[in-house]
């Protein structure tokens, strides 16, 4: 039973840092919601009541997980597409329209 508890806690222990490495940040917000997943399997699998409690105490984790994670990460540009070069807008300088 002990090696079987300090496999499990050491092996979610490592992939829990690993996943907080390669991601950053996000990973740790995922440990907030765990609680908000077991009642909803609770009232889904094992017919546990929902009371204002349990729905007021699932809001706040909730608020408390979208303010930790309101502007924490800056907006990625889409890799996908390739980018094309833009024209200039500007006007050309005198100089360059006599070169012309």
């Amino acid at each position: 039973m002990t090696i079987l508890g300090t496999l499990g806690t050491g092996a979610a222990y490592v992939l829990n840092y690993r996943l907080i490495t390669d991601e950053g940040t996000t990973a740790s917000v995922v440990t907030y919601l765990l609680p908000v997943v077991a009642v909803i399997l609770g009232a889904t699998v094992l017919a546990e009541p929902l009371t204002a409690q349990v729905i007021a105490g699932v809001l706040v984790v909730l608020a408390g997980v979208a303010l930790t994670r309101r502007g924490a990460d800056p907006p990625r540009e889409p890799t996908a597409t390739p980018s094309r070069p833009q024209a200039s807008a500007a006007p050309a300088s005198p100089s360059a329209k006599r070169r012309a």
